[in-house]
């Protein structure tokens, strides 16, 4: 029993040490290192929301088609570094200010539309782009 704790006492050590090690890692990278980092990681996150966001347009376009007639539900997306990627601005900012912190847009952003058009229109924006408190 004793020799048990003791061997899980180890491993905890062990574990403790490695997440340890990775922050003094993650400390010692750049400042560019680490946004280049976080922008990857972003960008995973984008494609991820981006084809969940598909999924469940086709998925509302199936639910109502034989209901409403003329229903319309798509997505439109701009990767970080599109064109369009500068578009909803104006709403991004004012809600980050509601929220209470400063949406910085220029250096990353992307965004994901959800459009649903069935009579009537809603619209769901997803951003992504970096927080300043």
């Amino acid at each position: 029993m004793f020799s048990k704790l003791l061997s899980e006492a180890r491993r905890t050590q062990v574990i403790i040490a490695s997440i340890a090690e990775k922050l003094k890692q993650n400390q010692s990278a750049s400042i560019p290192e680490r946004s280049q980092k976080v922008e990857d990681f972003a960008s995973k996150l984008f494609e991820i929301a981006s084809n969940r966001a598909q999924d469940v347009a086709n998925e509302i376009k199936l639910s109502v088609q034989n209901i409403v007639d003329d229903a319309d539900v798509f997505i439109i997306s701009a990767p970080a570094g599109d064109p369009r990627s500068y578009y909803h601005r104006y709403q991004i900012v004012e809600t980050a200010k509601q929220l209470g912190y400063f949406a910085n847009l220029r250096s990353y952003h992307a965004w994901i539309q959800l459009v649903i058009n069935i009579g009537i229109s809603t619209t769901i924006l997803f951003s992504f782009h970096v927080q300043r408190t």
